[in-house]
């Protein structure tokens, strides 16, 4: 694994920022995790699948009646501002936004970059739940396929194309 960082992450630089991410990325899939739950369990991911039980069961659509579905998008959005503060302090430290007009516009950029990662999650864990069972197991698991296989890839992708990439030498800093 070591090795492997190594080769992708040439300097040392990129590979303590990555395991950083990684550090942060796991509290953050931890948050995720628990408001998942509690979304869940206080019914909230059910009244917005309540706003569409119009749409017929064999439907695509359907998946907008899944209320894990809903609360997965949720809890996503509570991780998303958890890791956007991290990611900020301490992950790209070295980039740190710090004017208070600028934290704002970036964390904006930041929910929209991130979109994808609530669109993953909805899906994901709305179709496992529609498949396999809406268990607190299953949307673990489901929860864990999103994150690993499709939202790390993208976010590190977004945080450092767009959110907090390297200024090119004579740019101003945030």
């Amino acid at each position: 694994m070591i090795v492997l960082i190594k080769n992708l992450f040439g300097d040392s630089k990129k590979r303590k920022r990555f395991i950083k991410f990684g550090v942060v990325g796991f509290s953050g899939f931890v948050v995720n995790f628990l408001a998942l739950e509690l979304f869940h369990s206080l019914g909230v991911g059910g009244f917005f699948a309540g706003l569409f039980t119009y749409i017929s069961d064999s439907s695509f659509f359907s998946l907008l009646k899944e209320s894990s579905a809903w609360s997965a998008a949720l809890a996503t959005e509570i991780a998303i501002i958890s890791n956007y503060t991290f990611n900020n302090i301490w992950t790209f430290k070295e980039h740190k936004i710090s004017k208070v007009s600028k934290i704002i516009c970036k964390f904006f950029q930041f929910n929209l970059t991130s979109a994808g990662a609530v669109v993953i999650q909805f899906v994901v864990i709305g179709l496992g739940t529609m498949l396999f069972g809406d268990t607190v197991l299953i949307r673990l698991l489901f929860l864990v396929i999103a994150v690993a296989f499709f939202i790390v890839p993208y976010n590190w992708f977004m945080y450092n194309a767009v959110i907090w990439k390297t200024k090119k030498e004579g740019e101003k800093p945030h």
